[in-house]
């Protein structure tokens, strides 16, 4: 059965391609087009599978190529076969598109690579809110609510990895590739690839501001002369190194950055941890209450927490193009050595955000800062090295959240801008892209670098300029938010 199918799909595939040789004029393309069509029909679905699927391949194919005649009446083709919406297959000077867009330039990566990907995307600066988060929520709620999201979203990301190679013979690289899949190619397109750039561009923005704002804070700790020194500079730091690192050309070779970023975020979270042990040894609080005395601050400290540890859970959006990287074969799926690194990853997750989350919040009680590295405050040089720490952490994090959103802009630019790939396109895309957002950063670091509409940050101190009413819908539309993208 499978012979014949394959025999006849041959046998398409050859009249395909003598078409192209011989450069048939419209009318006779479309008659010979007829002639495949009445075929398909006939043939017995048994043997072939889905008779429309091939009729619909065919019919895009017509659509998207076209002939060129010359005085001799040789035909030049350029076959344009893009999936709607999505990075497709493109012959660009004879070289394939998703051989140099970013995601899928390089198909080499280890299992190991997939660990350390995953830690960068998830244990993020987040991590040191948790103390904070148990504050609002309490001991029961605040061990509920950690081991709920982590059960979660394991189980989540387990289906993503499944849902990679979900059809036999086709790799689901991109979320936007995934949607199509799921909901059809229009509406799979734009349903999923608004929502997957918009997390993408605002945790750029967020992982910006944090690292100013951690880079500032390190410098601060060192020379107490530069307390003066604005925010927006120590951005515009951050920002000119990622003008460097923005060129990497793919995601594969992000491996070094990516390890450098997971091993920063243990050890900031060890720090943070075994201060707050040695700090709770001797200073310990008598009780361990939520931070709201009124009924109605309670409720929306208790939402206020669970965003907290929903948004700690993060990376998710980045799964499809990490296992993208990774080599697949009929004897060894990609999905294997995906799942190794992830089950790796989550058990690193757990560690880290029960032994930070537990320690600040036992050795501060309800009074912890939302971050704890400010109820530490000493020793002076240790804080600030946890400090440096975040801000290579948030570098590499950067970096992982970023090569989606380059993959899309570059693909965009080539396909329907008609741009050459090259070393010229990805210098100016990309650099763009990080000065754009630098420039529009500026108002969330001063607003402390946590702007209020987006999930990942708290409410900004402003608002408590406005009336209480007012204030509370926009602590309700922050909270849903965080929960809503997390």
């Amino acid at each position: 059965m499978w012979l014949q199918h394959h025999q006849f799909k041959q046998c398409i595939e050859d009249w395909w391609s003598r078409m192209h040789r011989i450069g048939y004029e419209e009318c006779k393309f479309k008659t010979e087009l007829r002639k495949v069509k009445k075929k398909l029909k006939n043939w017995n679905k048994v043997f072939f599978g889905d008779v429309k699927e091939e009729k619909k391949l065919i019919k895009e194919s017509s659509k998207k190529s076209y002939f060129r005649l010359c005085n001799t009446r040789e035909a030049t083709m350029v076959n344009q076969n893009i999936e709607s919406g999505a990075v497709g297959i493109e012959q660009t000077q004879g070289k394939d598109l998703n051989d140099w867009l970013p995601i899928t330039a390089s198909r080499k990566a280890k299992w190991w690579y997939s660990a350390f990907h995953n830690v960068t995307a998830m244990v993020g600066a987040g991590v040191l809110g948790l103390p904070f988060a148990f504050s609002q929520l309490g001991w029961g709620a605040g061990f509920a609510a950690i081991f709920g999201s982590w059960a979660i979203t394991f189980y989540s990301l387990w289906q993503l990895v499944e849902l990679h190679e979900v059809v036999p013979g086709k790799r689901f690289d991109r979320y936007p590739e995934l949607g199509e899949h799921c909901f059809g190619p229009r509406f799979g397109y734009w349903f999923v690839m608004p929502q997957q750039m918009l997390v993408q561009i605002a945790t750029d923005i967020v992982y910006m501001v944090t690292g100013g704002k951690s880079l500032m804070k390190f410098v601060e700790l060192l020379d107490h002369n530069v307390e003066n020194v604005r925010l927006t500079y120590f951005i515009l730091i951050f920002a000119c190194l990622h003008l460097v690192l923005s060129q990497t050309p793919n995601f594969n070779s992000l491996k070094g950055v990516s390890l450098l970023a997971a091993v920063m975020s243990i050890c900031y979270s060890m720090v943070a941890f075994i201060t707050s042990i040695k700090k709770g040894i001797h200073h310990r609080p008598e009780s361990y209450g939520v931070r709201s005395h009124t009924e109605v601050g309670k409720a929306f400290d208790f939402l206020n927490g669970l965003g907290t540890v929903a948004f700690a859970f993060a990376g998710h959006s980045v799964v499809l193009e990490i296992q993208a990287t990774i080599p697949s074969t009929p004897e060894v799926p990609s999905k294997k050595p995906m799942w190794k690194g992830v089950v790796i990853a989550y058990v690193i997750v757990a560690f880290c955000y029960l032994s930070v989350g537990i320690s600040g919040y036992w050795a501060f009680g309800q009074y912890v800062e939302d971050d704890v590295l400010i109820s530490l405050r000493k020793p002076a040089w240790l804080i600030a090295i946890a400090n440096f720490m975040v801000f290579f952490h948030v570098v590499g994090s950067y970096q992982v959240f970023a090569m989606p959103v380059f993959d899309m802009i570059e693909s965009y630019l080539v396909q329907h801008m008609r741009f050459t790939p090259g070393l010229l396109l990805r210098l100016v895309a990309r650099s763009s892209y990080v000065e754009l957002y630098c420039i529009s950063v500026e108002e969330v670091g001063s607003a402390q670098g946590k702007s209020m509409l987006w999930p990942g940050g708290s409410l900004d101190p402003r608002l408590e300029k406005l009336s209480g009413k007012r204030r509370d819908l926009i602590e309700i539309y922050s909270i849903s938010l965080k929960i809503l993208y997390r």
